[in-house]
């Protein structure tokens, strides 16, 4: 696993320890399973991750094989949020170089004062990358169009259904 990847995971496992800790984990979330696959312009996407952003639960992801296909989990759970999901996905050449201060925070924290502290770090190497103040900061180039990396501008939206048919086909173009 990359250090950009380890880097990803563990904001991710942050922001689900506080989604957890906030009260959002009101027990009434329930997930499903659900797969797919990815192509960018017709070609199965290997490496790319994929992420699940649900209007209310745990984020879900999955990491699509030479296939382009992935499994969804959220967490140590596989499966993914019932419910309407807004969808982003990455993907990074093997082997390139990670941002640089990505291995701070690829740590899993050992007590919360930790998990603030590399949360704040994350928070801090985003506004540099968005400002680009930094160039030192900036993310390795994508294999597909950056508008994919963000749910606010990927304008993927996917349903996950209760025990329903939850395979799901996405399509990137450039």
């Amino acid at each position: 696993m990359s250090a950009f990847h380890r880097a990803f995971v563990a904001w991710w496992f942050c922001l689900t320890c506080a989604w957890g800790c906030s009260g959002g984990g009101s027990g009434d979330v329930k997930l499903a399973p659900a797969d797919g696959t990815v192509t960018y312009q017709g070609k199965p996407l290997a490496g790319a991750t994929v992420t699940f952003s649900p209007d209310k639960g745990p984020l879900a992801m999955g990491v699509t094989d030479l296939n382009g296909k992935f499994t969804l989990a959220s967490g140590a759970m596989l499966g993914a949020a019932v419910g309407p999901a807004k969808v982003s996905v990455t993907a990074f050449p093997p082997g390139q170089k990670s941002t640089p201060g990505a291995e701070d925070v690829s740590k899993i924290p050992k007590n919360a004062d930790e998990a603030a502290a590399q949360l704040a770090k994350m928070g801090e190497m985003q506004e540099a990358r968005r400002t680009g103040k930094d160039e030192a900061n900036l993310p390795p180039k994508s294999l597909i169009p950056e508008k994919y990396m963000k749910v606010d501008t990927s304008d993927l939206k996917y349903t996950v259904k209760p025990g329903g048919d939850n395979h799901f086909s996405i399509e990137l173009t450039d």
